[in-house]
C-alpha cells in the first residue's frame, strides 16, 4: 500500500531526483603570489558538473579570502587564434607589491596575487597547459596595462 506524503517530502524528494553530486576536478592555473620570487603553476580545486558543461572554480582557495575583481581577457596565439583567460586578483590597499609582476612590468606597482584561468572554447575552463603559459603572460600584461585609473575592467578584448 503507497504511503502518503505531506508537500515537504514531496518537494524534497522531487529536488533529490533532479539533484546531482557535482566532481571536483584540480585545473592548471598560473600564479602570481605577491610573496614570492616567480609565478607558478598550481592547482584550482574546481566544482564541476558531472557532464562538465558548468564548471565553478575556487579562487579563494589560491588567493584567500578577501576582495577580488575577476577580468576576463582576450589574446590572439601565435597561430592567430583567440585564447581566453579568467583573471582573479586581489584587491585592497594593505596588500604587498607582487615581486613576480614587477620583474614583468617594472613600470607598474601591482598589490596582490594574482591567478590566471584558461577559458576552453566548449568548457568554461580548462586546465591550463605549458604550451598556454606564454598566452597567460600576455593576458595578465594586457590586464595590469590596463588598470590605471580608479575602475578595473571588466573585460579586455584581443
Amino acid at each position: 500500500m503507497p504511503q502518503a506524503r505531506n508537500a515537504s517530502q514531496t518537494v524534497s524528494l522531487a529536488r533529490s531526483a533532479f539533484s546531482y553530486k557535482p566532481v571536483l576536478l584540480h585545473l592548471k592555473s598560473l600564479y602570481y603570489d605577491a610573496h614570492a620570487f616567480k609565478e607558478t603553476m598550481v592547482d584550482v580545486p574546481t566544482l564541476a558538473h558531472p557532464t562538465g558543461s558548468q564548471r565553478f572554480p575556487c579562487a579563494e582557495t589560491v588567493l584567500g579570502v578577501g576582495a577580488t575583481h575577476d577580468v576576463v581577457v582576450s589574446v590572439i596565439d601565435g597561430r592567430g587564434k583567440e585564447n581566453r583567460f579568467l583573471v582573479v586578483c586581489q584587491i585592497g590597499a594593505h596588500l604587498p607589491v607582487n615581486r613576480p609582476l614587477l620583474k614583468l612590468a617594472p613600470d607598474v606597482a601591482w598589490a596582490g596575487s594574482v591567478l590566471i584561468m584558461k577559458m576552453g572554447q566548449r568548457l568554461p575552463f580548462v586546465g591550463m597547459s605549458s604550451m598556454d603559459k606564454a598566452d597567460a603572460i600576455l593576458a595578465v600584461f594586457k590586464f595590469i596595462n590596463a588598470c590605471d585609473g580608479p575602475e578595473l575592467p571588466t573585460f579586455i578584448q584581443a
